[in-house]
């Protein structure tokens, strides 16, 4: 069992460029451990689209470091939003992210005539030994 557990918040907002009405944002809160991927399903793209989304965009994360009060992240086929409405086509297109509880980032998918903002914020650095997960999937174990 990880010793952390981050709780972060996912905010997905897919644009186009070809039409005045934008699809609907979607979301989603999971609990990550250490080393762990995360993709669109996680990001709170609806189940039944993620094959589809998976053609067009591979944007991944993956928990690099997970601190008590600070977590790092490596991102792959996004590139950070510095400004709002911008997006730097000339990349990095792969890094990595520091993010303290409450602080937010946001993701963009390198492209011009559509594409996704996620937009991430760490809402917890949780102890896994004393905090119960909120996660359905998570089965509880005694022992070990």
């Amino acid at each position: 069992m990880p010793d952390r557990i981050a709780r972060l918040t996912f905010n997905l907002r897919e644009w186009t460029g070809w039409s005045r009405e934008q699809p609907a944002p979607c979301g989603n809160t999971v609990e990550a451990h250490l080393g762990q991927v995360l993709g669109l399903a996680d990001f709170g793209i609806p189940e039944e689209y993620v094959q589809a989304y998976a053609q067009i965009y591979s944007g991944r994360l993956r928990i690099m470091t997970l601190l008590a009060d600070r977590l790092f992240f490596e991102y792959q086929h996004f590139t950070v939003q510095v400004r709002p409405g911008t997006t730097n086509l000339m990349g990095p297109y792969a890094g990595t992210v520091l993010l303290r509880p409450g602080q937010l980032v946001t993701l963009t998918t390198p492209t011009m005539d559509g594409g996704l903002n996620l937009a991430i914020t760490l809402e917890a650095i949780l102890d896994a030994k004393l905090t119960p997960s909120t996660d359905p999937d998570v089965e509880l174990r005694a022992g070990g």
